[in-house]
């Protein structure tokens, strides 16, 4: 898989890279803490995008004086000080994914990796295979 991933073009492991990197920005951005405010005399923490913190004015966890919907809406703008960059780093991954299924040396490169997948599977059940044999054997002479 390695000399198959080795015979890419110079092109092509660009874009690979560009995908990885903007995957990792986006999974970066998306889950980085925005901080959090005080809000009457209690501090309240905004959470990430992808795992945003949401309170209400009732119930016992989240409880408190004031208005949820206001708190909220300032948690939320705290929140999407880091949308810019999910979307820009989500264009980049999406743009150098498009790309990268064009090029037809990493169409290779997949069919070779699902020949390869392919292969171990056959290999895992001819391996299996000869192991019920070797206990059915096994069994046998133990009798």
């Amino acid at each position: 898989m390695l000399s198959a991933f080795l015979k890419l073009s110079t092109k092509s492991k660009a874009l690979i890279l560009i995908f990885v990197i903007s995957l990792v920005m986006v999974t970066f951005f998306g889950n980085k803490d925005a901080g959090g405010i005080t809000y009457y005399d209690n501090y309240y923490e905004a959470g990430s995008l992808l795992d945003p913190n949401e309170y209400t004015d009732y119930g016992y966890a989240f409880s408190y004086s004031g208005d949820a919907g206001e708190l909220n809406r300032q948690l939320r703008t705290l929140r999407n000080q880091n949308i810019i960059y999910v979307i820009a780093y989500g264009i980049g991954a999406v743009t150098s994914l498009w790309l990268l299924l064009r090029e037809d040396d990493v169409k290779d490169f997949l069919l070779e990796v699902r020949s390869l997948s392919m292969e171990r599977i056959t290999n895992y059940n001819v391996a299996t295979k000869k192991s019920e044999i070797d206990d059915d054997i096994t069994e046998e002479l133990m009798k």
